[in-house]
């Protein structure tokens, strides 16, 4: 056995950590630098669970045995105190900063953060519906990696065991691999089932671990020295490493992932760590044992526990981590690390104290008076030390946000649509009979029902408006443009063959949807469009297409409401923004080639050139970056109507004007 290689300090494994650690940040700092960073993560799980392993191998095979007890006091102590301590900040500072709901999130994860569940918190109730807030504002929604470990420190132990004392060599690797290839199987089944899951839980990501649980199995049975010489460390190091810059370059959050995509980092991480194991020279491994690159490996752990909180905080108060201020976030995060790691995870690492004393005072002990501080902020509705402020409540009551587009009852909006939604009476706006114009989209439709309805009470005609969510209005080849799971796409096609089985009832049909969004997705856009107003135009119907809104980087509809905590918040009211249509051009060059359809773009009232307005009157109108308000989508349509002519593009629809039936 092999068991001296797994107790001696290895400085090139710090330096993947430190790798590991680097992506990770840069990754969320901006994605566009390394796409793939976020796979540092993925690197850190082979590096535990090589460790881990090999602990429980060399403890197995001591005069003392394998010690259940002494397993779990050594990683509370080593894992634990930081943990709490960077909760409870992170939980202390969001007090001042986040409105009451937002709080109350924090406290929900915070705590299943303290009981090691944040994975499973985040799988069931993150919210990441189209509208939900940007979930880089949640402070500790990278602790749902810990979650994962900590959970798989309670079950691999037990397994580890079971097949090292009642298993031969031969068995034990054959059940390794077979857990492996479950693990990998499920996670890019669940990817098409439930996307949240497989990135998330556990039996998806314990393939990425047990493939540093087995390198360390190897090193511990085999000398590694002897079947790997120093051509073959360097070479299979080399590969490892390539597999790792691979996917930090390669792979973005476009991709499949976890999954097969998950084998190249964890693969690359493996081979790397099993190289230097074979007590050659080998190039890559020295190149990580290099002493700033293993200094940063020792407190990656607190750098990880940082640089997400830091981040989210300022994103939520300010927006966007742009230019000299990133150095400023830096430099907080490294500060941060060292003094948790100084003062917090290195001292407590070494305490000697029992494992009954472990449990109690640094597990239990922490573990009630955070529970108990978040029953309060849960009492309090999330309003904490501000609950007896009458001041406070009253204004964050008067300056709510408005809701999106679909929380309207007469907004026909779902993932599904079924034969209800083109009957419900309360979908048709202006009329209380069933209209012969249709307005048909996603989310983009939704949210001009206010733009449209206030037109259509000026010009004097009715519609009925039905949207299915994040998917385009093409009668074929509309599930290209979906980047979802199987369930999104099938709703997409089920809801399209309904709205097509209903095109009889309508003379005229509005179509709009979030065209910049899935013209980027696929360039086919304008092919799938120009079939579609074929179609209809075969059909007989007049067609109306309707533009993309501006699309703005940042909007934060609760600016106002943080404003009143945090004076330094700026709401930039009427202040212009530069952006660009991708797709709106296009469209436009399109239907000009067809008497019989019109153009609306709304850009014309919002925009002069590039230069865009989110605000009216100092009032916003959206309600994220891509999508207007419901009260802004009406007050936007109340100022065109009153500062401008009727559009072009439905000045005959009206009864005022002249018959549906007759020509444009």
């Amino acid at each position: 056995m092999s068991s001296s290689l797994l107790r001696r300090y290895r400085p090139d494994i710090d330096g993947l950590r430190a790798v590991a650690v680097l992506a990770v940040i840069v990754f969320h700092f901006n994605s566009s630098w390394l796409p793939g960073g976020f796979v540092g993560v993925d690197i850190f799980f082979v590096i535990s669970g090589y460790l881990i392993t090999g602990n429980i191998l060399n403890d197995n095979a001591s005069e003392k045995g394998f010690s259940w007890k002494e397993f779990y006091r050594k990683r509370a102590l080593r894992i634990l105190p930081v943990l709490f301590f960077v909760v409870f900040v992170t939980f202390f500072v969001g007090n001042f900063i986040l409105l009451p709901q937002d709080s109350l999130d924090l406290t929900y994860s915070s705590l299943a953060a303290v009981f090691s569940s944040a994975n499973i918190y985040f799988t069931y109730f993150l919210d990441v519906s189209y509208f939900a807030d940007d979930s880089s504002h949640k402070p500790l929604l990278h602790l749902w990696s810990l979650g994962v470990e900590e959970q798989f420190y309670f079950i691999w132990p037990l397994i580890l065991v079971f097949f090292i004392t009642k298993v031969n060599r031969v068995s034990s690797y054959v059940g390794f691999l077979a857990i492996i290839v479950s693990s990998f199987v499920m996670a890019e089944i669940m990817l098409q089932v439930n996307p949240m899951f497989s990135y998330y839980m556990l039996p998806t990501r314990a393939g990425e671990l047990l493939i540093g649980g087995v390198f360390s199995y190897v090193v511990f049975n085999h000398n590694v020295g002897r079947f790997l010489g120093s051509a073959a460390s360097n070479f299979l190091s080399l590969v490892g490493a390539l597999l790792i810059i691979y996917s930090m370059v390669f792979l973005d959050s476009s991709k499949n992932f976890p999954g097969i995509n998950a084998l190249l980092p964890t693969l690359g991480a493996g081979l790397v760590i099993l190289s230097g194991a074979s007590n050659k020279i080998v190039i890559v491994n020295k190149l990580l044992s290099f002493r700033y690159v293993v200094l940063i490996g020792l407190i990656s752990y607190s750098l990880y526990l940082w640089h997400w909180p830091v981040l989210a905080y300022y994103r939520y108060i300010f927006g966007s981590v742009d230019g000299w201020i990133q150095l400023l976030l830096i430099f907080i995060i490294v500060m941060l690390s060292i003094i948790s790691y100084f003062f917090v995870e290195k001292p407590t690492r070494k305490l000697k104290m029992s494992f009954k004393k472990v449990m109690f005072r640094g597990v239990g002990a922490p573990a009630f008076a955070f529970s108990c501080l978040a029953v309060v902020v849960i009492l309090t509705k999330g309003f904490g030390t501000y609950y007896f402020d009458n001041n406070y409540k009253a204004t964050i009551e008067q300056l709510k946000p408005d809701s999106p587009a679909y929380a309207y009852n007469y907004i026909c909006q779902s993932v599904l649509l079924d034969e209800d939604y083109l009957s419900r009476r309360e979908c048709i706006i202006n009329s209380d009979v069933e209209p012969t114009v249709l307005l048909w989209g996603d989310s983009n439709a939704a949210h001009y029902v206010g733009v449209i309805g206030a037109i259509a009470k000026e010009v004097d005609f009715s519609f009925r408006n039905i949207a299915h969510s994040s998917c385009p209005p093409l009668l074929n080849g509309a599930g290209k443009y979906i980047h979802g799971d199987a369930l999104s796409k099938r709703s997409c096609k089920e809801s399209i063959e309904l709205v097509k089985k209903n095109l009889g009832k309508y003379e005229v049909i509005i179509i709009a949807a979030a065209w910049d969004t899935y013209f980027s997705n696929n360039q086919d856009l304008m092919s799938d469009l120009n079939d579609t107003i074929l179609f209809l135009e075969k059909e007989g119907k007049k067609i109306i297409v309707v533009g993309n809104v501006p699309i703005f980087a940042n909007v934060d509809k609760s600016c106002k409401q943080k404003s009143i905590k945090i004076s330094s918040v700026e709401c930039e009211g009427d202040k212009p923004v530069y952006t660009k249509s991708i797709a709106n051009p296009a469209i436009e060059k399109l239907v000009s080639t067809y008497v019989t359809v019109n153009y609306f773009d709304i850009w014309e009232y919002l925009c002069e050139g590039e230069l865009c307005f989110n605000s009216l009157d100092n009032r916003l109108i959206y309600f994220d970056g891509w999508h207007l308000s419901m009260s802004g989508s009406w007050y936007l349509g109340e100022y065109i109507v009153n500062d401008f002519s009727i559009p072009d593009a439905f000045k005959w629809l009206g009864r005022k004007t002249q018959p549906l039936s007759n020509d444009m």
